[in-house]
């Protein structure tokens, strides 16, 4: 197919140069891989992305249908996944620190460095974990590749590949983040002081995890779907208990 009979991939318009006049989107989609997220990286600091409320209105209303339309080409309206990320886990470690309470993986990371027993072996591998509950949306953002390893050998039999698994879970823990800033504040206004109020809004981000991949992988059928998404978060939990205990293993050696 020559270029002047291509397709728009965000709005379907007939192409004829090097962006789309109904809508404006490049002609050229580029392909989701290693050096798509890097550019996004360094896009996130560099420029300000737009869409960022007509993406948070699409991944609560069809989140799994809406990430599959990114990854399919329609991505001029949507804020771009890396940046996306790390903006809501800013706000909702903001939030937490400025009504003095912690972040849930702070709690749970500072649980682990609090379990050590050694003072001097301890000392690195402590100060590592107190960096990671300390910088949310920088730690949410390095835990994301062990999460994305784990979907991606989940749902390997499926077509995305590591780096779009990648883009899958950016925009995931985005709305996680968004889940987790509105209970901390609800817990802060209601002077809520139970300490298993916080099951609510991680059972809550688990059960968006399955609605959001149930719906991106329709063709899968819910059963299979539910099974790979269970699998996923057994892989990764599998994932970063090994990345703890080699931590202490190298740590007490």
């Amino acid at each position: 197919m020559s270029k002047t009979e291509m397709n728009c991939k965000n709005c379907g318009q007939q192409l004829n140069g090097n962006f789309c006049r109904q809508c404006g989107q490049k002609a050229k989609i580029d392909t989701i891989n290693a050096s798509y997220i890097l550019n996004e990286v360094s896009d996130t600091f560099l420029q300000v992305n737009h869409g960022l409320f007509f993406t948070i209105k699409e991944l609560y209303l069809r989140p799994g249908i809406s990430i599959r339309d990114y990854l399919e080409g329609k991505r001029k309206n949507h804020f771009r996944p890396i940046g996306y990320v790390l903006l809501l886990s800013t706000i909702y470690a903001l939030i937490a620190n400025l009504i003095s309470e912690t972040t849930f993986l702070g709690e749970i990371v500072l649980g682990i460095a609090e379990g050590g027993t050694n003072q001097e072996t301890d000392a690195l591998f402590n100060s590592v974990l107190h960096w990671i509950a300390n910088n949310h949306a920088y730690s949410t953002v390095l835990f994301l590749p062990f999460f994305s390893l784990a979907s991606f050998i989940a749902f390997k039999k499926y077509p995305y590949n590591f780096f779009e698994h990648f883009v899958i879970n950016a925009y995931l823990s985005g709305q996680q983040a968004i889940i987790y800033s509105l209970f901390v504040l609800i817990q802060y206004l209601g002077n809520i002081e139970y300490y298993y109020f916080q099951l609510i809004p991680l059972s809550l981000s688990i059960g968006f995890a399955f609605w959001t991949l149930i719906q991106l992988y329709s063709s899968a059928g819910k059963v299979q779907s539910i099974f790979r998404v269970l699998l996923t978060y057994f892989l990764y939990f599998i994932i970063v208990i090994g990345i703890v205990l080699i931590g202490v293993i190298a740590n007490i050696g």
